[in-house]
């Protein structure tokens, strides 16, 4: 196979982040992309905060999805959406991250997440990092979830592991199920769809 679509909700992300997720009861009152603090120039949230939140299967499959808080750096392009999977944008500063990295991160990488919307350079907000696709309505505060649908993958992936794609935000996941020296960044439970 080779560049292809797959859906989120057969999807499921490795929480490879350092820390542990707060108790659900702690979803933001407006919402994980509420502008009282996503897409912010001050961080509201301890940066790497990560919340983990049930899936209740209304929309997605149920079960459990974590999202942390990071910093967003725009190096140059792809523009900065919804559903592109982002890394660390150094090998010293984790909770910085980027849909373009610079060519000193070893890609692939298990360190990675799904950014959750248009972000503005140096700006913090959320991202999805780790279980199931968070697709409720009740995390977007009655709006749709900005990661449901597809998303695009490179070089074909299967059902099993996958990884971060070398080429970060324009491609979103990659080769499974393969070995990586880097680490696996989540599970398929099914195979793409060839575009």
């Amino acid at each position: 196979m080779g560049v292809g679509t797959i859906e989120t909700e057969l999807l499921i992300l490795y929480d490879n982040w350092p820390g542990w997720p707060v108790p659900v009861h702690d979803i933001p009152t407006d919402g994980f992309l509420g502008e009282s603090h996503h897409n912010v120039a001050a961080a509201v949230y301890p940066v790497g905060t990560k919340i983990q939140v049930y899936n209740t299967g209304t929309v997605g499959q149920p079960g459990y999805a974590t999202l942390i808080y990071l910093k967003y750096s725009a190096t140059s392009a792809p523009t900065a959406v919804a559903k592109q999977v982002v890394v660390p944008d150094s090998a010293t500063i984790w909770y910085t991250v980027t849909n373009d990295p610079d060519t000193n991160i070893a890609l692939p990488t298990a360190t990675a997440a799904f950014m959750l919307s248009v972000m503005t350079d140096a700006y913090y907000g959320w991202f999805w990092c780790g279980g199931i696709a968070p697709l409720d309505t009740t995390f977007w505060a009655g709006e749709a979830s900005p990661v449901d649908g597809a998303v695009d993958t490179a070089d074909g992936v299967e059902a099993g592991h996958f990884t971060a794609a070398n080429n970060v935000g324009k491609d979103a996941i990659s080769i499974s199920p393969y070995a990586t020296t880097n680490g696996y960044f989540g599970f398929a439970i099914a195979a793409d769809t060839d575009t």
